[in-house]
């Protein structure tokens, strides 16, 4: 099982009331919930909120996720920040198999894996000037770092300076609407036993591309439950609402988010909109 939603550091305090400093699986889950590990840690004994099971649900407007027209021009080359986590590194995956060639921007080169069509370039998300020039000459960059570190107003001055216009963020689950209306990470805290933060930092993520209106941005949302698993590429697509399976699972494997999230760049749907993805 693993999470990914990021909270604020009053909610990490809180939790860290609730049981022992020693105790390894309640502290990798708060650091997970923090976004203090690269991609999505691994927390088989962390708390989450479940969903109520029921039919497959979000809002009724989750569709089966079709594949993209055949490419009738050439590849485009995509820039990835993030490529040396467990989600940017399927994504890089996934392009690669799909002939796109990518620059993985990374603060340490050595942590990229040498493969052929990949090309490192050295820049931090917090550094605007070197990241548009790592970003320079690239046709889309996807965005998966960890919010909690990441500021995104540097980064946007980063793309806007680059000239690159397409720029897909991922933003994590909690930023999902429920059924009644509110933010997973709302209940997410509650789940956990505190009080709901009134905001976390993939929030003010959506909410700063949201007043943005000089780019072409899309924020893409992972399922409460993502981790390595079968490339299927059977999934459906939904909105702002979490996608959720008959059993009432909000869940997908990082391969196939990495479909979802290539299938969009070559074929945009939601430009300029949020949307999630589950099984």
């Amino acid at each position: 099982m693993m999470i990914s939603i990021d909270v604020d550091m009053e909610v990490y305090k809180a939790l860290s009331a609730l049981r022992p400093s020693d105790d390894a699986p309640h502290n990798a889950a708060l650091r997970n919930l923090l976004g203090l590990a690269e991609g999505q840690a691994a927390i088989a004994q962390a708390p989450r909120a479940k969903p109520k099971a029921g039919p497959p649900s979000s809002g009724g407007q989750a569709k089966p996720r079709h594949a993209p027209a055949k490419r009738s021009g050439p590849a485009p080359k995509i820039a990835v920040l993030g490529a040396t986590g467990s989600i940017g590194g399927k994504i890089v995956d996934e392009a690669l198999s799909r002939g796109i060639e990518v620059v993985a921007v990374a603060r340490d080169p050595s942590k990229v894996t040498p493969k052929a069509g990949v090309s490192v370039k050295v820049a931090n998300a917090n550094d605007p000037q070197a990241l548009a020039a790592a970003l320079t000459g690239t046709d889309a960059v996807l965005v998966a770092v960890r919010w909690a570190d990441a500021d995104v107003n540097k980064l946007l001055e980063g793309v806007r300076a680059s000239g690159v216009k397409r720029s897909m963020f991922v933003v994590g689950c909690g930023t999902l609407l429920r059924d009644d209306g509110r933010r997973h990470f709302k209940h997410a805290a509650e789940a956990n036993g505190v009080p709901p933060p009134p905001t976390v930092p993939a929030m003010r993520v959506l909410e700063t591309l949201k007043s943005s209106d000089d780019l072409d941005w899309t924020a893409i949302s992972c399922a409460m439950d993502i981790g390595p698993g079968e490339r299927t590429g059977h999934f459906r697509v939904g909105g702002e609402d979490m996608v959720l399976d008959a059993e009432g699972e909000s869940r997908i494997s990082t391969q196939d988010f990495a479909i979802a999230v290539l299938d969009e760049i070559e074929e945009p749907h939601f430009v300029r909109r949020q949307f999630g993805v589950g099984y």
